[in-house]
């Protein structure tokens, strides 16, 4: 039982070891991005210190805070343009 209990643990810490590896890859990929807008158009957030996601409207390349901004933002995205 101990055994098993061990095992399970060692295979848990190596998974979460690796997603974090790639969450970690992901956001050093974001840091080099350049995009349209200073601030997030939906939460007014900086993007150059907090940019969590992307998206390309109307040919232009937009930063955002979190994917839930840009899912806000893809809703209605005139809506935040027009502030």
């Amino acid at each position: 039982m101990k055994r098993l209990i061990l095992i399970s643990s060692v295979v848990f810490l190596a998974i979460a070891c690796e997603k974090k590896s790639d969450m970690l890859e992901n956001a050093n990929n974001l840091s080099n991005v350049k995009v349209e807008n200073q601030l997030d158009p939906v939460c007014e957030m900086e993007t150059s210190k907090h940019l969590g996601d992307t998206l390309t409207y109307n040919g232009k390349f937009y930063g955002f805070c979190s994917s839930k901004c840009k899912t806000d933002f893809e809703k209605n995205p005139q809506q935040y343009l027009n502030k």
